[in-house]
């Protein structure tokens, strides 16, 4: 299984925001809600309507770095993260 983390980093104020992915299709919907952001230049705003909000204004998102990592974790790994946890 692959974990993908997307990081925005402002060359100034650093890591901006940090998000971890197992699944490709919501990485796939967040990068496409941060690609829009950075066409559109009204910034990035998100709401999960959980426990995240986020909003990165245009001036500050056209300065940052976006790149992502992916990390291959295996099942054991997983499992034995949510029964430690």
């Amino acid at each position: 299984m692959k974990i993908t983390t997307l990081n925005i980093i402002h060359p100034q104020f650093g890591t901006i925001l940090s998000e971890t992915f197992s699944d490709a299709v919501q990485l796939k919907l967040f990068l496409g809600m941060v690609q829009a952001s950075i066409d559109s230049g009204k910034g990035f705003h998100h709401f999960n309507v959980t426990d995240t909000l986020i909003q990165v204004p245009a001036a500050m998102l056209k300065d940052c770095l976006i790149f992502t990592n992916v990390n291959k974790v295996s099942h054991t790994e997983q499992v034995l993260a949510k029964v430690t946890a």
